[in-house]
This record gives C-alpha cells, structure tokens and sequence, in this order.
C-alpha cells in the first residue's frame, strides 16, 4: 500500500487526562487565530467596498457598515459558521508515541507543529525518502504509520482511522462590529494592495468568461497589463485611515 504522510507529526506518549489537557489548551490559540482571521477578511472587504465609493465605482447610498453587514450575514445564514473549516486534529496512540495529523489551512498549522513537544513525523513510499531522518528512524516512520493506517483492518484514511480531536467549532465565530475600533486598523491591507484590488475591480467588471476560460484569463499578460496601468492611473486617488470608523462609519451622500 502506498503511504504518503506528509504533514504526519507525533506527541510523546501520555495518559488519557494529560493528552486531553495538551490539546485544549491550544484551544485558546486557534480560536484567536480565526477571529483575527475573520477580523481581517470583514476589513479587507469595508476597505475595498470605501475605495470603490471613492472612485465613484458604485451609486449606492448606503454606508459601507449596511453594505458589509448584508454581505456576511448571508455568508452566515448560508455557511452556518465562520470557522474556515474543521480545525482539528486526527490521534493515533501507539505503546510509546502518539501519531498526529493535522487538518486546515498551513496558517492555521503553525500553531500545531510549533506547539511544545509536536515533532515533524511525516512518511511516504513512493518517492525518495526525507533526507533528514536517518535510515533506521524513517523505517520505524514507515511501521508506525503502516500499523494505524492497515494494520487491523482499518480504512486506510487517516480522517477514519484515528481518533479526532476539534480546535474551534463551526458555530462559535459569529462577527460583531462592537470590536471596530481604532485596534482594527492593523488590519487595513496596505496602499499597493487597496489599489491593485480596485484595480483587478475595474478590469475585471465587465468580463464574461466560462468555467473553461476562466483561468487562462484570470492568467494572462494582457490581464496584467491592464491592471498594472489602471494601479499606476489610480495612486493617490484612494484615503488613508486612521480609525475603523471612517470606513464604516461615513455616510455617503
């Protein structure tokens, strides 16, 4: 059987209580991370929808604030959650270690493979082998994840086979604008992005392409072309912020 594990880690071997308390500890850690994740997405999108009002993109008088709460309240209503997905973590104990894999974004795995006593334990057998690891220790790689992933009569899938561990709850992220204050401004995306996002906007608003096109498009010279000369047409058209509010807050007249 081909085994390729390539985000596979391990965690010294523990009882029952203290392997419970390890991973709820994290807890704090990832949900901190989705929030500000949430933060920043919530702001990227204030700031796009305020630089296309600037540029007189958009005719509608409403405040960016109604504009950004009626987009994420049907994010919510349709997505249930605001978790980016399932943050978890997939256990396999064996007698003298404990096999772990990990599941979301690589953002959001930084937490885990740097958290004390998580160790990189990744194996595969159908390319070269990790040439850190010393012969007999990537054997041992190879039978450790051979004994939880077919030995037994396991599936075979690391998601089914293990037993799961959940970081954050899908149900838990809701956003509020009680946290829109002059703390948010960190995440506001720096001048070169806000022109180059507005930029791709106005290239990019009347095109019709199919699924088959597309890409080639979203790739292409002449795409690039033309966003690089409306970025260089549009500096020094866009405002600069010094708190949230003068994003949400303002009324367009």
């Amino acid at each position: 059987m081909s085994i390729k594990i390539y985000n596979g880690t391990r965690i010294p071997a523990m009882s029952n209580v203290s392997l419970m308390k390890f991973l709820k500890s994290l807890q704090l850690k990832f949900d901190k991370a989705v929030q500000e994740n949430i933060h920043a997405s919530i702001v990227r999108l204030g700031v796009l929808e305020y630089d296309k009002r600037t540029l007189g993109l958009t005719d509608t008088k409403e405040t960016v604030y109604t504009i950004v709460d009626r987009h994420m309240t049907k994010q919510y209503m349709d997505k249930g959650h605001w978790s980016s997905t399932k943050t978890e973590v997939a256990i396999f104990p064996l007698k003298n270690k404990i096999l772990t894999i990990f599941y979301d974004e690589r953002e959001y795995e930084k937490i885990w493979t740097t958290a004390k006593g998580v160790k990189f334990y990744g194996f595969w057998n159908n390319t070269d082998e990790d040439k850190e690891c010393s012969a007999k220790e990537w054997k041992q790689r190879g039978k450790d994840w051979d004994s939880v992933l077919t030995g037994d009569d396991p599936t075979g899938v690391p998601a089914l086979d293990g037993l799961g561990f959940q970081f954050t709850s899908e149900n838990l992220f809701m956003y509020t604008f009680e946290w829109v204050k002059e703390n948010m401004i960190k995440h506001v995306p720096d001048m070169k992005i806000r022109l180059d996002s507005v930029a791709e906007a106005i290239v990019d608003k009347d095109v019709k392409k199919d699924a088959t096109e597309i890409m080639s498009y979203l790739t292409s010279d002449d795409r690039k072309k033309k966003i690089l000369e409306k970025t260089k047409e549009l500096n020094g058209k866009l405002d600069s912020f010094k708190v949230m509010d003068d994003i949400f807050r303002k009324t367009w007249q």
